[in-house]
């Protein structure tokens, strides 16, 4: 599976990016600003490793197209967010992308990058890593291992039929979640390994790190 990093104009777990120094790493114009430094602004500069930016996406209204030194992938359509737009971008050359800087402390923003995510779930795997916790829409059939003890959420957008999870202290079985009505929050992992299985809809599952 060919896997990108993309970074958002958000939080950035950048002890995390430390170890992933062989995936290609991309961010929005946005972020662009918030990685780099003056001297060597073709890199993300942490305390022990150089990493590559492989391309700024985005409309560059963020930051000046001069400033840039890395790589530059213009997408202008202002139809799109600029994750759209590199969700699109990267739809073509990668199967997964792991996104950073997704939770910027504001609520449009966070249910926005939802709302994208939910939009190319079919031609990409996404996975959200922040700080305190990981996020991603569900497959229909889903186990996680190694996760006893772990708080783990699960929510509809906007509904999940048929929902069934087994290893939690609060189990469901065949229940209809909808956004408004019915959700599945703050529950635990009481099993090293958790199932979660629904029949039809969309079901994000987060979980705390």
């Amino acid at each position: 599976m060919k896997k990108a990093y993309l970074i958002l104009n958000g939080d950035v777990d950048l002890e995390f990016l430390k170890k992933v120094i062989s995936i290609p790493v991309f961010c929005t114009d946005g972020a662009y600003n918030k990685l780099i430094e003056p001297r060597d602004n073709s890199r993300l500069q942490t305390p022990d490793s150089r990493l590559i930016i492989s391309g700024v996406i985005g409309d560059f209204d963020s930051v000046k197209w001069d400033d840039v030194k890395a790589r530059k992938i213009p997408m202008r359509n202002q139809n799109f967010t600029d994750f759209e737009k590199a969700l699109f971008y990267l739809s073509k050359k990668f199967d997964q992308v792991i996104i950073f800087g997704a939770n910027g402390n504001e609520i449009d923003h966070v249910l926005g990058n939802l709302h994208a995510a939910s939009k190319f779930a079919k031609k990409l795997k996404i996975l959200f890593v922040d700080k305190k916790q990981r996020y991603f829409l569900a497959s229909k059939n889903l186990t996680i291992r190694n996760i006893k003890g772990k708080t783990i959420s699960i929510v509809p957008f906007p509904f999940a039929k048929g929902v069934t999870i087994k290893g939690f202290k609060w189990p469901l079985k065949n229940a209809n979640l909808l956004l408004g009505k019915r959700i599945g929050i703050r529950n635990e992992a009481v099993n090293s390994r958790v199932k979660i299985n629904y029949k039809k809809g969309s079901l994000f599952v987060i979980i705390s790190t």
